[in-house]
């Protein structure tokens, strides 16, 4: 992926999830840029509720469902009906940029649909950092960022292959948007950060 392939609206998405990531510092914001990138090329997905999975009961279907309520650019998982049944059925119950599932308590529909708040749970987890989601700020700084990525996110590509190419288009969107100062001291973050 390159900042040329992307439209007007992605664009905006990216500058958004930037300017969430911003004050965390340059590694979460790139790390969000990439990994935004890789779940999701920089749309606002919303989910259907449509899953076939087994894993996914009811109930978290129709609380995927909801997400279509929320502005959103795209839907999952809808699939060409030419698509062989469970070749592409992996999106669950996720929703947003980065493919949050509130199965697992990552936060409210309201909250994974929103591009900056989602940001933010990526980054310091869920519950204003209270929760119990992995997040990219207690991910080993001994590996690269990919693999950061995949830490949090824990993908099916267990090295962060799926990471690693959108390393580029998110140096041209920091780039773009301007530069990032160191973040500040985690006792200085306003309650609004953190809640």
């Amino acid at each position: 992926m390159d900042i040329g392939d992307l439209s007007a609206k992605q664009i905006a998405r990216a500058q958004a999830i930037y300017d969430a990531a911003k004050p965390f510092g340059a590694d979460a914001t790139k790390a969000a840029l990439m990994t935004a990138a890789a779940e999701s090329s920089y749309l606002l997905y919303s989910n259907d509720g449509t899953t076939k999975r087994s894993d996914v009961a009811q109930k978290w279907r129709d609380l995927a469902r909801t997400s279509m309520d929320y502005e959103h650019d795209a839907v999952a998982p809808r699939q060409p009906a030419s698509t062989p049944e469970g070749a592409w059925d992996t999106t669950a119950d996720s929703i947003g940029h980065f493919q949050q599932r509130p199965m697992y308590d990552y936060g409210t529909v309201a909250e994974l649909m929103d591009p900056a708040e989602s940001t933010r749970i990526f980054i310091r987890g869920s519950h204003g950092g209270a929760g119990h989601t992995k997040y990219f700020l207690q991910s080993p700084t001994d590996m690269t960022l990919a693999q950061r990525c995949q830490w949090t996110q824990g993908s099916e590509f267990p090295t962060g292959d799926n990471y690693a190419p959108m390393e580029t288009v998110a140096d041209q969107l920091i780039q773009r948007f301007g530069p990032i100062a160191p973040p500040a001291p985690a006792n200085w973050w306003p309650s609004w950060f953190i809640s």
